[in-house]
């Protein structure tokens, strides 16, 4: 799991260079000091031919606890 405080964007740098290169599973999660308004979506990528169950079941925990919709996004 990674965070970013960046100024600008929803992900860092950094955050996208390893979502992008990760040979396993990555969370980005943005860092706001406080909630700036209602929950949004909860979004996961999978590889369509190599599903990871876990990030499945965490992203789907996830949207559960916060009431939000979860989408899922393959390839």
């Amino acid at each position: 799991m990674l965070g970013s405080s960046a100024p600008h964007g929803p992900l860092g740098s950094v955050g996208l260079a390893v979502a992008a290169h990760a040979p396993c599973p990555v969370v980005l999660v943005r860092a706001t000091p406080e909630p700036t308004g209602p929950p949004r979506d909860v979004v996961v990528g999978i590889d369509a031919h190599d599903p990871a169950e876990a990030v499945l079941a965490f992203a789907r925990k996830a949207a559960l606890a916060s009431g939000v919709p979860l989408r899922v996004v393959h390839t």
